[in-house]
């Protein structure tokens, strides 16, 4: 379904288009959430073996401070941004 809606989004008429690919997102919810909560606990570990890095979890703020940045400079019509290019240093 991201797919789909990436691919959708992607044809939308706009000058610049950037999509944001994260992985599991970790900060409070207001809802309890079984799967995200074990999965909170577990890929932090998980992801210490260089081959998984990068499946790591990445703070819901971490992404919201890089989509400000972003929003803020001129970029190519398209961009995708991963869990590496999402990091803020």
């Amino acid at each position: 379904m991201k797919g789909e809606l990436e691919q959708r989004v992607s044809q939308l008429p706009f000058k610049q288009i950037s999509i944001f690919q994260p992985p599991l997102l970790l900060g409070q919810r207001t809802e309890f959430r079984l799967g995200e909560k074990m999965c909170s606990w577990l890929m932090p570990i998980i992801c210490m073996l260089p081959f998984l890095r990068r499946f790591r979890p990445i703070i819901g703020e971490q992404v919201a401070a890089k989509m400000v940045l972003v929003s803020q400079k001129e970029g190519a019509s398209r961009e995708f941004y991963r869990l590496n290019e999402i990091f803020i240093k």
